[in-house]
């Protein structure tokens, strides 16, 4: 008897867990439907939300901007521009909930023209979670658009199709950032085939890393052929693309010919369950003859570079170096143009790195320099190849470059970002970024700060597509201020601890924020 009503106990919750779940599909299915009728109308919503944060970012411009900072109405903007954010967040999740094709192109199309960080962010994160099979299908087309055979077929209806310029690349690195969490097979065959195909820079990379979030064979033929590709010029690309060989299958070779001989005898047995035991890419071999250049001892891996210099007046101080017998100020005593204390000036020990630099640079190799202090003084317009000629003639430049002026980051990290070419920054820097000049003490701070926010922001901005890396390196000591100039030392010298806290807090965020090391020096 008792096994009976057990029985029957067991099979009434049974049946009510059934109906439980009917109920919940057949809600799950009534809100999407409801999310798919309301596309449009969502659509004109976050287009409203968007431009009106665009607008409040502007005002916060502005009072950042004034002479004198007005805090009460910067948190009051601030305020509102969390608000705004907040409701734009809630509508991208409405548009989401409708995981179809139309769906993921709106999500797409936003994502790319948005100027906010946090919208950008939420309408990826969204797009990494749909998994309806036209959503999926739209996106793999667009990624696709020019390098998949079906491409022609399926470009009729797809952004693909209607997305030109400069959106069309965008849209697809946007794409495979957000195939990096999706596990449809689907994914796969536009990821490999960009990496196999693909001409755009920025593609091939995003790709290339969410390749390796894929336990699919059909990428290891893709990141062998393009490592072919990349071997010979050297670069972080070649790293990248043997580190994601490493990652995928534990195995670890120099050249694309060891790979495919490892490929072609192990394709037919190989497991991603039992993969090798390597973990990192080892240090590619280089011939006695190679020239390894190097910036301040570490090595230059780019092939498309700009070095960013810092120029202001607060270069013309010396950093005394640690073993040094005398005091601080017995140090400070001496003549800074005299051979002894000369090549430990700030400004000295910036040129001599980078002519170091320069001169061990590969034809390969393109580079850029921007000398910056108030205002931003370029060696070219864009990058050059290291010919003889240019890097003869980079070094005439940087012997005459002189320490004066302010510390305008912002406007050097912009001009540098204006070259579509560069993958990589080397930004040296004394002193926080800073544009305005206020009453010394925690005004100024408080305008370095608001400096170092805008800064950041508009590198995540510009950044979102591009993959470029920052590298920075911060003469983050006090410094000495020679008896020779005059005392007391002029207070525009930010020395004193908090700013030299400012300094290095943002140029370590700056790094991290694009996948780039800080070094103090």
């Amino acid at each position: 008897m008792p096994t009976t009503v057990s029985r029957r106990l067991a099979l009434g919750l049974q049946a009510a867990l059934v109906a439980l779940v009917a109920v919940a599909g057949a809600g799950a299915a009534e809100d999407q439907a409801r999310a798919r009728k309301d596309l449009k109308k969502n659509a004109k919503r976050l287009a409203s939300v968007d431009q009106a944060l665009a607008q409040k970012q502007q005002q916060l411009e502005q009072v950042l901007g004034a002479p004198k900072l007005d805090e009460a109405r910067q948190r009051a903007v601030e305020q509102e521009i969390v608000q705004l954010r907040d409701a734009g967040g809630e509508v991208i999740a409405s548009i989401a909930a409708a995981d179809n094709d139309d769906a993921a192109e709106l999500l797409v199309g936003f994502a790319v023209a948005t100027a906010s960080n946090d919208l950008y962010e939420r309408a990826l994160s969204e797009l990494a979670r749909l998994d309806d099979a036209g959503a999926i299908g739209w996106m793999a087309s667009t990624l696709g658009a020019g390098v998949l055979e079906e491409d022609k077929r399926q470009r009729g209806r797809g952004g693909a199709g209607r997305r030109g310029g400069d959106d069309a690349w965008k849209a697809q690195v946007l794409i495979a950032r957000a195939f990096e969490g999706l596990g449809s097979p689907a994914t796969v065959p536009p990821i490999a085939a960009q990496i196999e195909k693909g001409t755009s820079p920025q593609v091939v990379n995003a790709c290339v890393k969410a390749a390796t979030r894929k336990r699919d064979k059909r990428v290891l033929p893709a990141l062998i052929s393009l490592l072919g590709r990349v071997e010979r010029q050297g670069g972080w690309e070649y790293y990248q693309v043997r580190q994601a060989l490493v990652d995928l299958t534990g195995e670890d070779f120099l050249t694309q010919e060891r790979w495919a001989g490892w490929w072609g005898a192990n394709e037919a047995t190989f497991d991603f369950d039992r993969r090798g035991d390597a973990r990192e890419a080892s240090t590619r071999e280089r011939g006695p003859q190679e020239k390894v250049p190097t910036f301040f001892g570490s090595e230059i891996a780019s092939n498309r570079m700009c070095f960013i210099i810092d120029v202001s007046g607060s270069m013309c101080m010396t950093d005394r170096p640690v073993e040094h017998v005398l005091s601080d100020d017995e140090f400070a005593k001496l003549d800074p143009d005299s051979p002894e204390v000369k090549p430990y000036r700030r400004m000295e020990r910036a040129k001599k790195a980078l002519a170091e630099a320069v001169r061990g640079l590969q034809p390969t190799q393109r580079f850029n320099i921007i000398a910056f202090s108030t205002n931003n003084r370029m060696w070219k317009a864009a990058t050059v190849e290291a010919t003889d000629a240019n890097r003869a003639d980079a070094i005439k430049f940087i012997e005459g470059l002189r320490d004066d002026g302010g510390t305008n980051t912002y406007d050097a990290l912009e001009a540098a970002f204006r070259d579509p070419l560069v993958d990589t920054i080397y930004l040296l820097s004394d002193g926080a970024p800073m544009v305005k000049v206020g009453n010394p003490g925690e005004q100024m701070r408080l305008f370095a700060r608001d400096e170092v926010r805008r800064i950041l922001d508009f590198v995540r901005r510009e950044n979102r597509f591009r993959g470029l890396r920052i590298y920075t390196f911060g003469m983050d000591g006090a410094g000495v201020w020679h008896h020779k100039w005059g005392l007391p030392r002029p207070v525009t010298l930010p020395t004193e601890s908090e700013w030299l806290a400012i300094l290095s807090g943002f140029m370590r965020d700056l790094a991290n924020l694009t996948g780039g090391t800080f070094k103090s020096i």
